[in-house]
């Protein structure tokens, strides 16, 4: 899928919740639409680590403003996800736009968890937009 700056997305649906992907060197930024859960956890996680494997360690994007919620079950994924990667190294740093505030505090949580990962916290296009410019090009993810 291309959106109309002309940047190709990948895309993928579970049940209700639609993500948008996109992959520049050894950087991946996705946009959720949706609740976060499981079996989108898996499918991210699955993306991540192609990067990894392409790349030896890598940096995420999270759009998560369509995002407020996540169930318990993904949160147990990627605690034991984030854990292996702290452990290696390879997540070097992740970034996420949200408005939500259960989701800024778990991030908050997990900057003390995970020592070798940076997680940015954005509440606002503007400042999340200026730290994937250092990784990635600007991009619009197509229309919904």
């Amino acid at each position: 899928m291309v959106g109309a700056d002309g940047v190709a997305w990948q895309t993928f649906t579970v049940s209700s919740t639609s993500v948008w992907f996109r992959v520049q060197g050894s950087a991946l930024e996705n946009v959720i639409v949706g609740h976060m859960d499981a079996p989108v956890a898996e499918r991210l996680m699955h993306e991540f680590d192609l990067v990894e494997a392409a790349h030896g360690s890598f940096v995420g994007f999270h759009s998560w403003l369509e995002a407020p919620t996540y169930s318990t079950e993904f949160r147990g994924l990627w605690m034991k996800w984030l854990a292996e990667k702290n452990k290696t190294g390879a997540l070097k740093e992740t970034h996420f736009l949200t408005s939500s505030r259960i989701v800024r505090m778990g991030l908050t949580v997990a900057n003390i968890a995970y020592p070798k990962i940076r997680f940015g916290i954005h509440e606002h296009t503007a400042d999340y937009v200026a730290a994937r410019g250092a990784f990635m090009t600007s991009a619009t993810p197509p229309s919904r």
